[in-house]
């Protein structure tokens, strides 16, 4: 198997355990996306065992190109941080598993073992979070903004003043005023500071 996380102590800490592991034989590590999905390639493992924030190429990245390609690999992901959006778009790829480094070696080797006969483990924190996200992407989809009042908590966002707003968007400054209250009110905040968080919060903007 190929085995890839950022941290290179965690990462020689996997190798190892997966090293003294009978029936399991480590074909490459790495601390990189793109050598990782370059070690899948020409090893061509049975479970590649990643992190999924590698820097350069993430695992998500690599379970796509996975994917794609139709190579023989299964993927299982080791996440050292709370999510919900990263496991449900992993299992959604294909993904054969998703521990956090709360799993035990024992823990570990099981769900290689298992992704490599085609079954499926996750950890229990992440089932959790994996419910979860199902159950917000179940929920009503907030409407979107109007392409006027987008435009101008973008910007604000992105620091500019009202009267910079209404300069860069040839709009009166009473125009900008009135869409950012308009849009306080939909949010329910009362500063545009607490709008833009809310904005993100809710997706209404990236």
């Amino acid at each position: 198997m190929v085995v890839a996380d950022r941290d290179e102590l965690y990462l020689s800490s996997l190798a190892e355990i997966i090293e003294r592991e009978p029936g399991q034989e480590l074909a490459g590590a790495s601390t990189g996306g793109f050598q990782a999905l370059n070690l899948v390639r020409s090893a061509r493992p049975a479970v590649a065992v990643l992190d999924p924030g590698l820097p350069g190429l993430d695992g998500l990245a690599i379970l796509n190109a996975i994917e794609r390609d139709e190579l023989p690999t299964r993927t299982v992901f080791l996440s050292g941080e709370p999510e919900t959006r990263r496991p449900y778009d992993a299992v959604a790829g294909g993904a054969r598993g998703y521990l956090t480094r709360l799993a035990g070696a024992q823990d570990i080797c099981a769900a290689i073992t298992a992704a490599a006969a085609g079954g499926m483990v996750l950890s229990p924190q992440i089932h959790s979070a994996l419910v979860s996200e199902i159950r917000r992407r179940s929920e009503p989809q907030e409407p979107p903004l109007d392409r006027g009042t987008q435009e101008v908590i973008e910007l604000t966002a992105a620091g500019f003043s009202p009267a910079e707003i209404a300069q860069r968007l040839h709009l009166s400054a009473s125009t900008v005023k009135s869409r950012l209250h308009s849009l306080y009110r939909r949010l329910g905040v009362r500063s545009p500071t607490a709008a833009v968080a809310e904005a993100i919060r809710r997706r209404l903007i990236d």
